[in-house]
């Protein structure tokens, strides 16, 4: 088990390195997002037609409030509502 200090201090650290969402082919059909933070890829979402037409709207709307990483928050957002969802 990791210290406390320790993992507040590797969290705040990758905190610093920039993240991006990454569309990959999937072959099933459906769209695969995956989230790199630091160059670790850190989560990966699945989605079909109907969902990524709602995380491209998602992202359009971080993006006019002139948010820079619009990909990252929207894939965030969609991401916990789904978790949210699962409960």
């Amino acid at each position: 088990m990791t210290p406390v200090r320790l993992q507040r201090a590797f969290d705040t650290a990758r905190e610093h390195f920039p993240s991006e969402v990454v569309q990959q082919p999937c072959d099933s059909g459906a769209t695969c997002l995956e989230l790199w933070q630091g160059g670790d890829k850190v989560d990966e979402l699945y989605l079909d037609q109907d969902m990524l037409e709602v995380f491209i709207n998602i992202e359009a709307c971080y993006r006019q409030q002139g948010i820079s990483d619009s990909a990252v928050h929207a894939f965030r957002q969609l991401n916990s509502t789904r978790e949210a969802g699962r409960r």
